[in-house]
């Protein structure tokens, strides 16, 4: 009986676990990238986003992400990110800046470097995080993927950067 019970428990454990095997993996592939970039985001490294912000008195947002591996990340550049909401924000507000963590992306060791010491300077544990900075780096908040969509990501963007 025992070793009846047992066999159906595993069984069961295997059927009920196996779509999550056959999942197709996904990536943020080129097209992804490409779709960003389609929106009209334009990111810049972070040093030419400290200096532009400074210069047209803008915010820095840097997007700490996990490009091709994180399902909250793709979530809300897919979500966010592409809306003509955010993106007629951004290019008034923000200069952006995408930290980028991919685990099978090609990143120089310059890159990566830098990208971990960002992680570390403005301490983001996870992803995905809005970190946005006043013209003269400071942090003024951190913001994760939020349902809603970008209009309601704007508003809270306005709120918090108390644009309105």
């Amino acid at each position: 009986m025992r070793n009846w019970l047992l066999g159906s428990l595993l069984i069961f454990c295997m059927s009920a676990t196996a779509p999550c095997f056959a999942a197709k993996r996904r990536t943020a592939g080129p097209e992804k990238i490409g779709k960003i970039a389609e929106a009209g985001i334009h990111w810049m490294p972070y040093r030419e986003a400290l200096n532009k912000a400074q210069k047209e008195e803008k915010f820095v947002a840097l997007f700490f992400t996990g490009s091709d591996w994180c399902i909250w990340c793709m979530r809300m550049q897919e979500q966010i990110l592409t809306t003509a909401a955010f993106v007629d924000f951004a290019k008034q507000h923000l200069c952006m800046v995408e930290v980028d963590f991919p685990h099978n992306g090609k990143q120089s060791p310059e890159q990566k470097e830098q990208n971990r010491q960002l992680k570390n300077l403005y301490q983001v544990e996870g992803f995905p995080t809005l970190v946005l900075l006043d013209a003269q780096g400071r942090e003024v908040a951190k913001l994760g993927f939020e349902y809603g969509g970008g209009e309601a990501y704007v508003h809270r963007l306005k709120k918090v950067l108390r644009l309105s």
